[in-house]
């Protein structure tokens, strides 16, 4: 039977509407004005309890949002955002990325190797990372993602590789995780799959954070996923917000994507393991990479860097398009085979066809042949022309010029010259332009200009676009047409009218001379009026701005405004009636500004959050300022490489090892370390042995540590601070609780993440073993272990005996002295003096005399020393990492024991021979058993006097009768 739910109301809805007017319409006017003041969500707070509630409530979730500032380093162009796909094997990882690339750039990748680097977004980029398999790559992709996205087979359910990289993901600071759900076509039914669902949604939220995005894939159709699922991750991916890290903003590091051998041939003929100087390329993340820095490469060792140098971006964003197009998406993915792909000493061009390209040639070729409106005959005559003409330069913008000038042939002859039929053909028609902007597709320069004639160029089209077309066409302009003498052009084509529309005023614009606007700008009303006035001078700035991104924005009252301003011999006249108006909402403004600021529910103080933000704000604007007019090669030099730009680092003495057995699979990592950070030391963690972790943690064993950009073997010490603050030395982890771990390493800050593994390689359970973060770096902790020494007496006087067997010299005596002493009855002593003639034997003092039969203990604490070991991770070298093996790993390959102490064999386990009995003997044996147990109890107890004086009469008569079947209570004398 199904059970039976409570009925729930409805609260929205038709019905619920109607029980509702039909409850007003039966209320009194009173009852409608007294529900209306009671409504909770208009007053929230009606008695003064409530009120202060409130206010605690509002207070607590304002100081909760609080936080350390950090420094937005953000910069014009950010670095690509680095998506990691990670997953156990088989999940689809090289599918996803290849069907994210083809809905981004419509290319298809064979292989997938390497950083793959797409533009998404007019100022959004994207760097997909596929995530090997072994612990060391997982590692490193952990330490750089800054979205992860995790696969997971629904068919099978999550596995071991997925809860290892969410563990590592967290001990790096937890970017931002995505799921998604892959092979769900091989669920047997939709209910199942449904069912499947749920379940890995509620394990993944519990594994990461509740709310965490979970999309799913149904299946591969055609070698792929289906386009509309891929297109939902892939708009999320596009517009996804990434939370920073605090230890990338405070360090520069790089994911290369490209490496280059800069070693001399010669050099490698002569000696094949020579070492080699390597070019990396990358993107520089985080904060500023100097150059002479010492950074970090995980697997490889530290390095110094030679030399860095800024390089042009494979990716560069576009600039004026409003919106990306097909045309304009790049794929940058040297390690993968992309078509067309073209190695320069520089950098990397990939050159992508597409169906877009071969339109556009198509379409080239057609335009050529329009272009070509001459005849054979002005082509025969133009190649008779003894000088061409002069070479284009570009357009200049004179407002100075006067009619009686002389200069006016020369600059007409310039102009005409400019405007040859050899620059005819190079100009496209004004129907061909026409076409071009309706379609999007303005070229910006020819293959012959350029890079400064492009931008010319570019900017004359755009001026074009400004004129109001309608005045220019229909209004009269006269042009002035000089008349040519034959005499003096002799060697010079006569030119036809020349293209003067270039220098036409706009006239769609009002300009006014200089000192009109300075005279506008002297008075009070400047703020209103001068915003509508663009001068002569800044006309022509704003006319030789490359990029013409500049819009004048005009108003309704910008036609009325000569009817407000006169100019009489100079001076401006601004209308009465205007200027009071004008005045008037000045003051307005300034009245509301005044009543804002003295309000006394107006908080205008700012908080000491705020002014540290603000600080910080204006001082990184200052730095950007201060290096903002200074070259690429120079400002590297001094403020390093800014994140964002395309580097090109060299490093030297790299082992020969790691260019022949270059694997493009893993990810090269190059990580910035600070000064602090050089040196080794001695440092302290909190620590918690993961709960999934199958053993304890042994002190003074070797364990992998990863921490910062580094991973190492070390030796840790556990400890406990007890509540004195000593430290006490841990032989195991504990089970559930945290604890201190030190060891010994390269210096790292406060709050860094730290995880262990027991060894590193492959095994059958959970590899991570410790997750914490580092609490302290200092040389001098100090960590002590218990110690019980045993003694007995030689001599005995009085209160005062002499012990030997606790020490061997009289060094350790003096080590010793005053330490407290304890027999095992309880009595108390001290350690006065060393006997100078028997070695270890000493003089104490007791509460009282002691007995040769007493054994006398010390209980001392004596400081552990912290071993300084320190073998970082080669595994990138090309030869076999050396590491220091568990003390079982050495038992198990030369076939040892357990070492056992004379102790030890004293607590055997006994055991008992078994019997063959069957069950009716098994409980005869057990009956006779119980029978001998109630009599040994019969007889075995005693009676003593005192007990029998406190017992009544009666019971002490049964006692005495039932006296021959007793033991009788006989006190032992002593010897």
């Amino acid at each position: 039977m199904e059970e039976k739910r409570p009925h729930k109301v409805s609260k929205a809805g038709v019905s619920a509407q109607k029980k509702k007017d039909k409850k007003l319409a039966k209320m009194t006017e009173g009852e409608k004005k007294k529900a209306q003041r009671n409504n909770p969500k208009a007053f929230v707070a009606q008695t003064r309890v409530a009120a202060k509630q409130h206010y605690q409530y509002t207070q607590t979730r304002i100081q909760e949002k609080l936080h350390v500032p950090i420094m937005d380093r953000s910069v014009e162009d950010p670095p690509p955002t680095v998506i990691v796909v990670c997953g156990p094997p088989g999940c689809g990882k090289t599918t996803f990325i290849q069907a994210l690339v083809k809905t981004y750039t419509k290319q298809n990748l064979k292989d997938v190797n390497g950083p793959i680097t797409l533009i998404t977004g007019k100022h959004h980029r994207i760097t997909l990372i596929e995530c090997p398999n072994d612990l060391n790559g997982m590692l490193d992709c952990a330490k750089i993602a800054d979205v992860a996205v995790m696969l997971i087979d629904a068919s099978y359910g999550f596995e071991m590789n997925t809860f290892e990289f969410i563990g590592m993901l967290q001990a790096q600071g937890f970017p931002k995780v995505i799921g998604c759900l892959t092979h769900l076509d091989k669920v047997k039914n939709n209910k199942l799959a449904k069912k499947a669902k749920k379940t890995l949604k509620k394990r993944f939220w519990r594994e990461t954070y509740a709310g965490a995005k979970l999309f799913n894939l149904s299946g591969i159709t055609h070698g792929s996923y289906p386009k509309t699922e891929i297109k939902i991750i892939a708009r999320h991916l596009a517009v996804i917000k990434t939370r920073p890290i605090i230890w990338r903003s405070n360090h520069s590091y790089l994911v290369a994507d490209r490496v280059e051998d800069l070693t001399e041939p010669q050099d490698i003929a002569e000696d094949p393991d020579v070492d080699r100087t390597v070019a990396l390329y990358g993107y520089v993340r985080g904060t500023n990479m100097r150059p002479n820095a010492k950074v970090c490469i995980p697997g490889l060792g530290d390095y110094r860097i030679k030399e860095i140098e800024q390089q042009p971006d494979p990716c560069p964003f576009g600039d004026e398009a409003k919106r990306l197009k097909a045309r304009t998406q790049t794929v940058f993915a040297p390690m993968c085979d992309v078509g067309g792909m073209r190695y320069d000493k520089d950098a990397v061009y990939v050159t992508m066809p597409t169906s877009l390209q071969n339109e556009r040639e198509d379409q080239s070729t057609v335009q050529e042949l329009v272009q070509s409106t001459g005849g054979i005959t002005a082509q025969l005559n133009q190649s008779i022309n003894i000088i061409d003409g002069k070479a284009r330069r570009p357009v200049e913008f004179k407002d100075d010029i006067e009619e009686g000038d002389d200069s006016n042939d020369n600059e007409d002859d310039e102009e005409k010259n400019d405007m040859s039929e050899e620059n005819e053909e190079e100009i496209p028609t004004k129907k061909m332009e026409e076409e071009k902007e309706e379609a999007g597709e303005i070229e910006y320069a020819e293959e012959g200009l350029d890079a400064e004639d492009e931008k010319k160029k570019w900017g004359m089209i755009k001026l074009k676009k400004r004129r109001d077309l309608m005045k220019e066409i229909y209004e009269e302009v006269s042009v002035k047409e000089e008349e040519t003498d034959d005499d003096d052009d002799l060697l010079r084509p006569v030119a036809e009218h020349s293209n003067n529309e270039l220098d036409l005023e706009d006239n769609s614009k009002v300009y006014w001379e200089d000192n009109v606007l300075d005279s506008l700008i002297k008075n009070e009303v400047d703020e209103n009026i001068a915003k509508h006035f663009v001068s002569k001078s800044m006309r022509i700035v704003d006319d030789m701005i490359v990029d013409m991104d500049v819009k004048e924005e005009m108003s309704e009252d910008d036609e009325h405004l000569d009817d407000l301003i006169k100019i009489e011999n100079g001076e401006v006249k601004i209308q009465e009636e205007k200027k009071k108006k004008i005045s008037k909402e000045k003051k307005e403004q300034q009245e509301g500004e005044e009543e804002t600021n003295t309000n006394p529910f107006w908080d205008h103080e700012e908080t000491y959050m705020q002014k540290v933000q603000k600080q910080m704000q204006e001082q990184n604007k200052m730095n950007h300022e201060a290096f903002a007019e200074l070259d690429s090669a120079t400002r590297i030099q001094v403020e390093g490489a800014i994140a964002g730009t395309y580097v090109r680092v060299v490093i030297e003495n790299v082992p020969a090892g790691f260019i022949r057995q270059f694997n493009p699979k893993r990810i090269l990592l190059v990580g910035g370390v600070l000064r602090s950070e050089e040196q080794l030391t001695v440092m302290q963690a909190l620590v918690l042995k993961h709960r999934w972790f199958p053993k304890l943690v042994k002190s003074k064993e070797p364990i992998v540590v990863s921490v910062g950009w580094r991973r190492y073997q070390t030796i840790a010490t556990f400890s406990m601070e007890d509540l004195k603050g000593k430290q006490r030395m841990l032989k195991y982890t504990p089970k559930g609780v945290f604890c201190l771990m030190t060891f010994y390493g390269p210096a790292c800050p406060s709050n860094s993440g730290i995880i262990a593994f027991e060894t590193g390689e492959e095994t059958p359970y959970y590899r991570p073993c410790l997750t914490g973060n580092i609490s302290n770096v200092d040389k001098a902790c100090e960590i002590y272990k218990k110690l019980k020494l045993v003694g007995q007496p030689k001599e005995i006087k009085k209160n005062t005996s002499f012990i030997k067997g606790m020490f061997n010299s009289r060094i350790e005596v003096s080590k010793f002295i005053g330490a407290k002493l304890q027999t095992v009855s309880g009595i108390r002593g001290q350690i006065k003096k060393a006997v100078p003639k028997d070695p270890g034997v000493f003089r104490a003092t007791f509460e009282s005399k002691l007995v040769p039969s007493d054994i006398v203990f010390l209980k001392g604490w004596i400081p552990v020393k912290i071993n300084k070991f320190y073998n970082p991770m080669t595994d990138l070298t090309g030869y076999e990492w050396d590491r220091m093996r568990l003390s079982r790993e050495l038992r198990k390959d030369h076939n040892l024991e357990l070492p056992k102490t004379k102790d030890s064999s004293k607590y055997k386990q006994s055991s008992k021979p078994k019997l063959n009995e069957n069950h009716e003997q098994k409980l005869e044996r057990l009956e006779r058993e119980k029978k001998k147990l109630f009599e040994e109890a019969e007889n075995s107890y005693h009676v003593t006097k005192k007990i029998m004086r406190s017992l009544p009469f009666e019971e002490q008569l049964k006692i005495m009768e039932e006296g021959p079947k007793l033991k009788k209570y006989e006190p032992k004398k002593a010897n």
